[in-house]
């Protein structure tokens, strides 16, 4: 551990950091990535993970550079495709077993 951060956040000098003092240096190290994050406007967004919480109903989605409506547009009509094969395929499966067992 860094002794100057340790001699920062240890207000009472004990060499130990307490729940209050950690708490005290979470918060500082989360303004500090938020002021970074506000300073870097104009970086790419390939660079940046987006987190959301998702609409009622909707699946959680972590995504690297996409936004969860670009990746839902992306997915959404591959995911229909198969839907629907898997679909006609179970069609043809049920009419197949159903002409062996001669129930047609």
């Amino acid at each position: 551990m860094d002794p100057q951060a340790l001699r920062r956040y240890d207000s009472n000098g004990d060499g130990r950091l307490d729940a209050d003092e950690w708490q005290t240096a979470r918060d500082d190290a989360e303004r500090l990535a938020a002021a970074e994050q506000l300073g870097e406007r104009n970086a790419p967004a390939a660079d940046h993970a987006l987190l959301g919480k998702p609409p009622r109903g909707m699946p959680f989605l972590i995504a690297e550079g996409q936004g969860g409506t670009e990746l839902a547009g992306k997915y959404g009509w591959g995911g229909a495709a198969l839907l629907a094969l898997g679909v006609a395929a179970f069609g043809l499966a049920l009419k197949l077993s159903l002409e062996f067992f001669r129930l047609i």
